[in-house]
């Protein structure tokens, strides 16, 4: 069997074609192989990104939570610290304002003494105001007596005298009192 030029040209184009189509082929499923491999191989990457981002969420929000957890922890340590304070000073208040109430009682009662000593005084004055009314009025009346008489009766009225100067003085000095007592309360 020998062939002619132009049955070896078509067979030559028959090879060809059927080459050419078997390359095709062969590249097509290259191709599509090499296609399905990327394809899945980013389908794998996509899967780790995802699987990736997934676990940093939860590390995010479980940072977060912790972050919150201890930012509430916090301001209830520092309310409670606050309350503490608070407390303090309210019962540190409160002495205070038990200390000064008694100062004032203590200033009332000397304020009360001091005016029932002060009455007291007064009505010593007056006293000794009518006993000198009534030792003058003697001594005019006894006006001829004897000079041993009349010195008696004068020391008696000087005596008086000073009595009445002793109780100003004393009056004075507790007014005195009186008035240093309520500074010192209005310095409290």
């Amino acid at each position: 069997m020998t062939m002619d030029g132009g049955t070896f040209l078509i067979a030559l184009l028959i090879d060809l074609v059927v080459g050419v189509a078997i390359g095709a082929g062969i590249g097509y499923w290259l191709t599509t192989s090499r296609l399905k491999a990327s394809k899945r191989e980013l389908e794998i990457e996509r899967q780790r990104v995802i699987e990736e981002a997934e676990i940093k969420a939860r590390e995010v929000t479980l940072a977060a939570k912790d972050e919150a957890i201890r930012i509430r922890d916090e301001a209830e340590n520092e309310l409670k610290q606050r309350r503490i304070e608070w407390q303090r000073e309210e019962e540190r208040l409160a002495k205070r304002r038990e200390e000064l109430d008694q100062k004032l009682e203590r200033v009332d009662q000397r304020e009360r003494k001091s005016n029932q000593r002060q009455s007291q005084l007064d009505k010593l004055a007056n006293d000794l105001e009518k006993q000198r009314g009534a030792i003058v009025a003697e001594l005019e009346r006894v006006a001829a007596m004897s000079q041993e008489d009349a010195k008696k009766e004068l020391l008696a009225v000087v005596e008086s005298d000073a009595r009445n100067d002793m109780a100003r003085v004393i009056r004075q000095v507790e007014a005195e009192a009186k008035e240093e007592a309520d500074r010192r309360a209005r310095e409290i």
